[in-house]
């Protein structure tokens, strides 16, 4: 599958995390760079998620038509038969979904990111190969940081 590499600007846009745990807390991480219009969805949510005292905290079980109002959904559960339901519950409602357990079932990935400043670097392997993407982000992260393109 290929995905088209762009940046959504998510400023007024609603964006639900359905899951409590710590790949919920890796997606927040990124969102909340972007965003403080985070919702999380879950029955048992982390500290560090919880500690957050700007997201919008949401303590109960998944149900049919808590996506509506959302732009943006990501199910990141510890139930993949759950978060894809959730993936299909989101097109129904034309909500972009990313599903944690299964990246060929949302429409979108999260790509492994370097920031400096205003630029931006973002390296993707389409879901396939996640450690590979970081590997790569960690290693143009030495490159950037070290100067080497500065000119």
């Amino acid at each position: 599958m290929q995905y088209l590499p762009i940046g959504i600007n998510l400023a007024g846009k609603k964006v639900l995390i359905i899951g409590g745990g710590r790949v919920a807390l890796r997606k927040i991480e990124t969102l909340e760079l972007y965003t403080r219009e985070l919702w999380v969805l879950a029955p048992s949510i982390r500290d560090d998620i919880r500690n957050r005292s700007w997201i919008n905290l949401i303590e109960r079980e998944y149900q049919r038509g808590d996506l509506a109002g959302f732009f943006m959904v990501i199910a990141a559960t510890d139930n993949k038969a759950l978060n894809l339901a959730i993936a299909e519950d989101a097109r129904q409602c034309a909500c972009l979904v990313s599903v944690a357990s299964d990246p060929g079932a949302g429409d979108f990935i999260s790509p492994a990111i370097y920031f400096d400043g205003n630029m931006s670097v973002a390296v993707s392997s389409d879901g396939l190969d996640v450690k590979k993407s970081v590997r790569w982000r960690d290693k143009i992260s030495r490159i950037l940081s070290e100067g080497f393109l500065d000119n």
